[in-house]
């Protein structure tokens, strides 16, 4: 049911974007890609990617710094783009706040960072030290 709902919503967000075919849409190759959280969905969303073409697809667990949580709409991000093995298409893997570095980049907590994302970054979560 969940793959009939995913898919379902893919092909039509794909079939109202400009382009037709994954590869240029997407990019292509490695590398760490830009863009800012268009749609969310509590299951899914996607990012307006800076290099154009397709909006990219992403699931929340694919967001890790932001806590398995896909971030606000307006939330600036990095990822890396792979191929979803249940659907051969492309999506975002390893989202992270846009200029933290890379995976798990928001240390002290991704709350905070996903509050500030949009931004620039957040303060993060608290550090609690442990009693002497």
């Amino acid at each position: 049911e969940l793959f009939a709902m995913l898919a379902s919503a893919f092909a039509g967000h794909a079939a109202s974007s400009s382009s037709s075919t994954w590869g240029p849409a997407w990019g292509g190759g490695g590398g760490t890609h830009t863009g800012t959280i268009l749609q969310v969905n509590q299951k899914f969303g996607f990012i307006e990617q800076d290099s154009g073409g397709d909006n990219m697809f992403v699931i929340p667990s694919s967001c890790s710094g932001f806590d398995n949580a896909i971030p606000p709409v307006g939330t600036r991000v990095s990822y890396n783009v792979i191929t979803d093995p249940r659907t051969g298409r492309p999506r975002a893997e390893d989202v992270v706040p846009e200029g933290s570095g890379g995976k798990g980049g928001v240390k002290g907590g991704a709350k905070g960072g996903a509050k500030g994302g949009a931004k620039g970054g957040g303060k993060g979560g608290k550090s609690v030290r442990p009693p002497r």
